[in-house]
């Protein structure tokens, strides 16, 4: 089962249940494959005119590779064709936010400054 709270978004197709996670190893799979920095293929999949099937697909089997090791690019292409283009998007935006833990609920979210541990008293 997925945990959102390890940046892991979960789904069903082909009769299966799929976990995805865009991790250091997924980020570093894909712009190994694609010749392209993260922030680059983050703006190509949002743009109209830059998105591209082979692009989507590529995010979309590193996003599972942690989970499901043997994934192959034909069952991203048999995925993709059961739940459509625009479901992958919606999951994989959701994996994108996911990717940047965030501040805990009453916690620092600012590193505090290092003290020398004197208090001024003497």
């Amino acid at each position: 089962m997925a945990n959102d709270i390890k940046g892991e978004v979960g789904f069903t197709a082909l009769g299966k249940d799929w976990t995805m996670k865009l991790g250091n190893g997924a980020v570093r799979h894909i712009e190994n494959e694609t010749g392209k920095t993260f922030p680059q293929i983050g703006r190509e999949l949002s743009g109209d005119d830059t998105a591209s099937i082979s692009l989507l697909t590529e995010v979309f089997r590193a996003s599972l590779i942690r989970h499901h090791p043997d994934v192959t690019i034909e069952d991203c292409d048999d995925i993709l064709d059961e739940i459509g283009h625009e479901k992958a998007g919606e999951l994989i935006a959701e994996a994108f936010q996911l990717m940047q833990p965030k501040a805990q609920k009453g916690g620092a979210s600012h590193p505090r400054k290092a003290t020398t541990g004197s208090t001024g008293r003497r």
